[in-house]
């Protein structure tokens, strides 16, 4: 038990670029993995829901104001707050996608460093050999498992995500 948990906040800490963050689900994380780029119309997907939930939630409240004889200032209201809610989907599906493709595109130079480095188990912290010295890691010193990650993001340009 003690050691499954051990791996598992090892592998953690070890992990060579920060998680990628959902923007549509299933098949994009695929996508990266393999080096493909993730497009726009994925990227777009998620705020395509939100709008198909909010425009059906729209015409009900529309129905609702007419049946009970009400005025549309109830739709009228719910049509801006479902537009606020459009724009916030498409600007985290921007920002994500732009975040994953920041990620894909470090993601060579990060692995190249993080194949470099050795785990000493004894003193729980990580080194780099000598020749690890021309791809940038810090040579001749044990990094802490948080700074050898600080270490590895930062050679892929993605450290601000963590």
């Amino acid at each position: 038990m003690m050691r499954t948990t051990t791996s598992a906040a090892l592998r953690e800490q070890f992990r060579p670029a920060p998680p990628q963050a959902p923007v549509t689900g299933p098949g994009e994380r695929e996508a990266l993995e393999r080096g493909q780029p993730v497009h726009t119309p994925v990227a777009l997907r998620l705020p395509i829901v939100i709008f198909g939930v909010g425009f059906l939630v729209l015409v009900v409240l529309a129905v609702f104001a007419a049946v009970n004889g009400s005025s549309l200032a109830a739709a009228v209201g719910a049509g801006i707050c479902f537009a606020v809610l459009v724009v916030l989907g498409i600007v985290i599906g921007f920002q994500r996608a732009g975040q994953n493709r920041r990620v894909a595109r470090g993601m060579p130079h990060a692995l190249e460093l993080w194949s470099e480095a050795y785990y000493c188990a004894h003193c729980d912290g990580v080194f780099f050999p000598a020749s690890a010295a021309e791809l940038g890691a810090p040579v001749g010193e044990v990094l802490s498992l948080y700074r050898f990650r600080q270490v590895i993001w930062g050679a892929g340009v993605y450290a601000d995500l963590a």
